[in-house]
């Protein structure tokens, strides 16, 4: 069996990305993979930003993103090879943040009045 090169590799991983697919995604990382998302530090739990070690935390990176983030649109644009193994992918990624709110009712007034805490 030959083995895919690295673009092929990454075309595959953005593909299945776009479908939401992410149980083939999960499969594309090695099982002691390592992303780091913006720094290499220790992250708090459901942190987006840090170090994730591993598929398993691979999922925890991939859950954290769709927690966070309504995506509006992901597009790839160009997938480039380039020396030592590396490959350079160019895109968009629209979304927005979800916001998590919680209320609270003030009392004392007429009808409901809902505010942000």
């Amino acid at each position: 069996m030959k083995a895919l090169s690295n673009k092929s590799v990454i075309e595959s991983y953005f593909k299945s990305f776009s479908a939401g697919d992410i149980e083939s995604v999960l499969h594309i990382f090695h099982p002691d993979c390592l992303i780091v998302s913006v720094r290499d530090a220790a992250r708090a739990n459901g942190q987006l930003h840090g170090t994730y070690r591993t598929r398993n935390q691979a999922a925890d990176f991939l859950a954290n993103i769709s927690r966070l983030f309504n995506i509006k649109s992901f597009e790839v644009e160009t997938i480039t090879e380039g020396d030592n193994n590396v490959v350079y992918a160019n895109g968009t990624f629209a979304h927005e943040v979800k916001r998590p709110v919680s209320y609270s009712l003030a009392h004392g007034c007429k009808g409901a009045l809902l505010k942000t805490v």
